[in-house]
């Protein structure tokens, strides 16, 4: 019994990766294809962490930050510094 719940939960895990490495990879082809502007991009993140941060202000160095990765989806933590690395060299493609 206990070795099928953990069998169960090592399962979910893996299926959790699989499922974010996907959101992932579609977050990074609608940003490529759907040429959504980054102004509009920008503007719509700063909106959302407004309402969760509403003294945030925003100089021209965070509004940098917001362009290069600040628009990303959710990136689990083993995958970080690879996503950003590749969010950094697209922008400079």
């Amino acid at each position: 019994m206990a070795e099928e719940i953990a069998y169960l939960r090592r399962e979910l895990q893996k299926a959790r990766e699989i499922l974010s490495r996907a959101e992932n990879r579609l977050a990074a082809l609608e940003r490529k294809y759907l040429k959504e502007s980054e102004e509009e991009r920008v503007k719509e993140l700063k909106e959302e962490l407004k309402k969760e941060y509403p003294e945030m202000e925003f100089s021209e160095d965070s509004i940098k930050i917001l362009k290069l990765v600040g628009t990303l989806p959710p990136i689990p933590i083993s995958e970080e510094k690879k996503e950003i690395a590749e969010a950094i060299a697209e922008r400079y493609e």
